[in-house]
């Protein structure tokens, strides 16, 4: 196993970004970086995952979400349903787009790709969801996900994603 590169919380990496007093981080212009293994193809078209799925969730368009899984891709929400298959996966996802996830961003805080094979790489992250005009994170809805990519035909694909919302601190309800 090989270790790709390390991504830092949002707020030390871009100067549009900071933690509020309450420990809260704020959205930076574009999430952070990685700092090392910026000319690794492989690293740069894993990182192009997320962002195309950021995109694809501000936008509200589950199917361009669902195309970075494989056809036959496991993904197990926050709410612990197991979506099986891109398909699958797009409908879900577009009944949350058109519900409680409507006008809704994702923010990357935290990343960390590990290499398993030449074609295989786990992904650790730590997001939130940001709704309407928000700019920082809300504890309750703060999760830490982790995806298995691999290599098909020369381009990177998620085959399993499993999202867990960390327990806030102070007890507060969550939107789900």
């Amino acid at each position: 196993m090989a270790f790709l590169c390390a991504v830092t919380p949002a707020a030390a990496l871009t100067p549009a970004g900071g933690v509020t007093g309450t420990g809260q981080a704020t959205a930076p212009a574009g999430g952070p970086e990685p700092r090392a293994g910026r000319s690794d193809p492989d690293l740069i078209a894993m990182g192009e995952i997320w962002k195309r799925q950021a995109a694809a969730w501000a936008r509200g368009d589950a199917n361009a979400y669902a195309s970075m899984y494989t056809p036959d891709a496991d993904l197990i929400n926050i709410r612990g349903e197991h979506l099986h298959g891109r398909t699958v996966i797009a409908a879900r996802i577009q009944h949350y787009f058109n519900n409680q996830l409507k006008n809704t961003r994702i923010l990357r805080l935290a990343e960390q790709i590990r290499r398993v094979s030449p074609t295989m790489a786990i992904i650790i992250r730590k997001d939130c969801v940001l709704y309407g005009a928000e700019t920082t994170c809300s504890p309750v809805t703060l999760s830490i996900n982790s995806s298995i990519v691999v290599k098909r035909q020369g381009k990177w694909l998620i085959e399993s994603f499993h999202n867990t919302l960390v327990h806030p601190e102070d007890g507060r309800q969550r939107p789900f």
